[in-house]
Parts: structure tokens; C-alpha cells; sequence
């Protein structure tokens, strides 16, 4: 493999590791564009965290998932003494819904354990960035340092 830098330099090498992260420029030089890659799976998935230490004392040092049907919340404690929350459900409209914390409350509360606990806490977000993918949105908490994060679930193959 012959690569050409940004200064001109040219490397030759055995191997090419492109560790540049997701959107990847190495893989989109090399494969073309992701879109063409890229398919809904039919799921959605937002994570969170939050700061609630009944729910942490709960789960302790442990990892722990729902046991349910065609949706999953999984937790686990943080160090700092928040908790950590992500979600997964099916949905076959690979749109996010603009209120993505109201759906994440509608979809999972029929779910009992520390869910409605941690439901009570899912940050309601003040503000919206875009992340380099149009179908996901980071957004910040409500003030207290919570983050969420949703997007459809998306296979990449290449």
C-alpha cells in the first residue's frame, strides 16, 4: 500500500489502519460513500444519563437489561455515581420523532424494575445539535449535565 500525507510525504506500507472514527475518510476513500452501506434495522435507540442514586445503589457494580419483548433498557452505574441508560425498541419508520424523550417515556413505560425510575429522570432537552449523521441528534440535558443520544439502528457493512 502506497499512501500519500497531507504534507506530500509518501509512506509505503504492508498495511492501512484507518482509526479516523465513524464517518470515516479512510473508509470513504476506500469503499465509497456510506449511504450506500447503510439500512434501517427496524430499531430505534437513545441513551442517557442521569443522576439518581436509588437507581444506582439498585444496580450496584452490575450491567443490567430488561427481559422483555420487541424493547430493552439496559443500565449500569457510572462511576461518578450517575447512571448510565440506553434503549432499544422496533420501529419500522426509520425517522426519529421530535420529541424523542416523550417516546422514549410512551415506549417504555409499561416496563417495571427501576424503569419508571429511571424514565422520571430521562432528561428533557433545552437544545439540539446535529451530529455528522442526519438521522441522529446529541442533545444536552436539562441542565443537571445529563446527555442523551438517539438514531434508528443502523448496520455499517463495507
Amino acid at each position: 500500500m502506497r499512501v500519500t500525507l497531507t504534507d506530500g510525504s509518501v509512506l509505503d506500507a504492508d498495511l492501512l489502519v484507518g482509526a479516523d472514527g465513524i464517518h470515516s475518510t479512510v473508509r470513504r476513500t476506500v469503499f465509497g460513500d456510506e449511504q450506500r452501506f447503510l439500512r434501517c434495522l427496524g430499531l430505534h435507540t437513545a441513551a442517557y444519563t442521569c443522576h439518581d442514586p436509588a437507581v444506582r445503589e439498585q444496580l450496584g457494580n452490575s450491567f443490567c437489561l430488561t427481559d422483555t419483548t420487541r424493547k430493552m433498557m439496559g443500565f449500569y452505574g457510572l462511576r461518578d455515581g450517575r447512571v448510565a441508560v440506553f434503549t432499544v425498541h422496533r420501529s419500522p419508520d426509520p425517522t426519529l420523532p421530535d420529541d424523542v424523550a416523550a417516546t422514549v417515556r410512551d415506549t417504555y413505560s409499561s416496563l417495571g424494575w427501576v424503569v419508571p425510575e429511571a424514565l422520571e429522570k430521562c432528561p428533557i432537552p433545552t437544545r439540539s445539535t446535529t451530529t455528522r449523521s442526519p438521522r441522529s441528534r446529541s442533545r444536552s440535558g436539562a441542565g443537571d449535565g445529563s446527555r442523551w443520544w438517539a438514531m434508528p439502528a443502523r448496520p455499517c457493512r463495507w
